[in-house]
């Protein structure tokens, strides 16, 4: 191919693998669906896929379009003190269109949307390195790209397909949440245990000042309560993300709109009532989503962050319950 991809290798155990076949489907039919559509770029793309056997078995691996950072990266570059509502508004609208596409055309719910999985088309990396100008044409490139998806194979864990040239393995654990990631295929046998990891931020709003009052999962360190970006800095992210780019990635727990795998779906900051509740869900299910993550951008704080706390812990029936009451509290103060 001449060009870099992104690989998400996957376990070998074989309920993964069985998973990952799902997960295939699922992307061979938002390529095929209407490739004239122009809301499909929004959309990852997907190159294709194939078995590698390794020491611990036979692994399933993707291939996938390189693109940048994902919008936890944004969050964290503007110091959790929200993104400008005009970036917020351009990244909004390209998300709804990439769903679009997804439900109407695909007849799929991605079920697991939030910033890690919304991907940025950028031409530089976390790094500030241009990747446009990077090639795989010597053979030195190509060998350091082999020897690692090598060594990734060999390994049992599995790859993120936010993945830049060197994959971003090093940025993994720094971007992976507190939370379990629920997945659906089979009931998911996989939930993924994130890495926890502290939201250094502070509320640059009433609405965030209130729900931060409410609500904390993490510490601010004073540091980072502290911390201001210059002027300069702002200018220079205003004019590099005013024409943002993103696409909608990891469709590891979508599933098929009129066949739903599991009723145990997205990441807990980011659920939607009826699936709190154990309820029918769906495509809606994903504008919920949708709505907690532009609160995130335009805050920097979580619009529902679930805990344990002295009133109830975070086990599925008290969850459901107190969760349920939290977001009726909400409607009525702001009138929703």
């Amino acid at each position: 191919l001449n060009k870099f991809v992104a690989l998400k290798i996957v376990k070998s155990a074989s309920h993964y693998t069985e998973t990952a076949l799902d997960e295939i489907k699922l992307l061979e039919n938002v390529m095929n669906a209407d490739p004239e559509d122009p809301y499909r770029k929004f959309i990852v793309e997907f190159s294709g896929w194939f078995k590698h056997k390794g020491p611990n078995g036979i692994h399933v691996c993707m291939a996938f379009e390189v693109l940048g950072c994902n919008l936890l990266t944004l969050i964290r570059q503007y110091r959790h003190r929200g993104i400008p509502l005009s970036i917020v508004k351009r990244i909004t609208k390209q998300i709804l269109m990439g769903l679009e596409y997804l439900h109407d055309k695909c007849h799929i719910i991605h079920t697991d949307l939030k910033p890690e999985n919304v991907l940025i088309v950028n031409r530089y990396n976390e790094k500030g390195e241009n990747i446009d100008k990077r090639t795989a044409s010597t053979d030195s490139h190509r060998q350091k790209i082999f020897k690692s998806e090598n060594s990734i194979a060999a390994s049992d864990n599995s790859v993120s397909t936010a993945s830049l040239s060197k994959l971003n393995l090093q940025d993994k654990k720094s971007r992976e949440r507190s939370n379990h990631v629920l997945h659906s295929s089979r009931n998911r046998i996989h939930e993924k245990h994130r890495k926890s990891y502290e939201r250094n931020s502070s509320s640059i709003s009433s609405t965030s000042s209130f729900h931060s009052s409410k609500h904390k999962s993490t510490k601010y360190t004073s540091s980072h309560h502290n911390s201001h970006l210059s002027k300069e800095k702002i200018k220079e992210y205003l004019k590099r993300d005013e024409k943002i780019l993103i696409k909608l990635a990891d469709l590891g727990n979508a599933c098929w709109t009129d066949h739903h795998f599991t009723n145990d779906i997205q990441t807990r900051q980011y659920r939607s009532p009826e699936a709190i509740l154990g309820g029918k869900y769906d495509t809606s299910a994903d504008i919920w989503s949708v709505g907690c993550i532009m609160f995130e951008l335009l805050t920097g704080d979580y619009l529902f962050d679930p805990h344990n706390s002295s009133h109830f812990s975070k086990d599925d029936g008290k969850l459901k319950k107190n969760n349920f009451l939290y977001i009726n509290n909400i409607y009525h103060i702001y009138n929703i």
